[in-house]
C-alpha cells in the first residue's frame, strides 16, 4: 500500500486575495487550516451540508469567523481543485479501510461475533447504573471544632461523599 498524494491545490490555485497561512499542508498529505488541527475536509463538507459559517466557527471552536469565511471563500474560488483534493483523500482513505480489513480480517470477524453475543444477552444491571440515593449527615471531623456536612450518595453496600464546613459554624 502506498500514500496517495493529495495535495496539489496549492500549486494551481488562483489566487487572488491574500491567503497566508490560510492552509496548512500536513506530513500525511491532508491540509489544516492555519496553526489548528481543524481539516479543510471538515470546514468543506459542513459547508457543503448546509452550515453557515458561524456554525461552522461554533463548531470548531479553534478556528476564527475570518478564517472560516477565507476558507469558504478559498473552496469556491478552488471548487474543481479542491474536489479532485477531497475525491482522492476519499479514495485514499477507502484503500487504507481496504488494506486494514485485510490485515485484522480474523480479528474483525471475532470482534463482530462477541458483539453480536453481546448485544443478543440478557442485559445485566451493574451497581454503577443503579440510581444513588443522597443522604445528608452532619458530623463533626476529628480536630476540628465545627460542624462538617457530609453528603452521601450510595446504599449499605457503599457509598460516596463530598464534605464541606457548614456555612456559619
Amino acid at each position: 500500500m502506498s500514500w496517495c498524494p493529495v495535495w496539489m491545490i496549492i500549486s494551481n490555485m488562483d489566487t487572488t486575495f491574500d491567503l497566508g497561512n490560510l492552509l496548512v499542508p500536513t506530513p500525511q498529505g491532508g491540509l489544516r487550516i492555519g496553526n489548528t488541527r481543524v481539516s479543510l475536509d471538515s470546514v468543506v463538507y459542513a459547508y457543503r451540508d448546509g452550515a453557515t459559517p458561524e456554525e461552522i466557527c461554533q463548531d470548531y471552536r479553534a478556528l476564527s469567523l475570518a478564517q472560516v469565511y477565507a476558507t469558504i471563500a478559498c473552496y469556491l474560488n478552488n471548487r474543481d481543485q479542491v474536489d479532485r483534493y477531497l475525491e482522492n483523500s476519499e479514495q485514499c482513505a477507502e484503500v487504507i479501510r481496504q488494506d486494514l480489513d485485510s490485515r485484522h480480517k480474523e480479528f474483525l470477524k471475532d470482534l463482530r461475533q462477541r458483539l453480536d453475543v453481546a448485544r443478543q444477552a440478557p442485559t445485566r444491571r451493574w451497581r454503577s447504573q443503579i440510581p444513588l440515593r443522597p443522604r445528608l449527615q452532619w458530623s463533626y471531623c476529628s480536630g476540628c471544632p465545627s460542624k462538617v456536612a457530609e453528603l452521601r450518595y450510595g446504599d449499605r453496600t457503599g457509598s460516596r461523599s463530598i464534605r464541606g464546613a457548614r456555612p456559619g459554624m
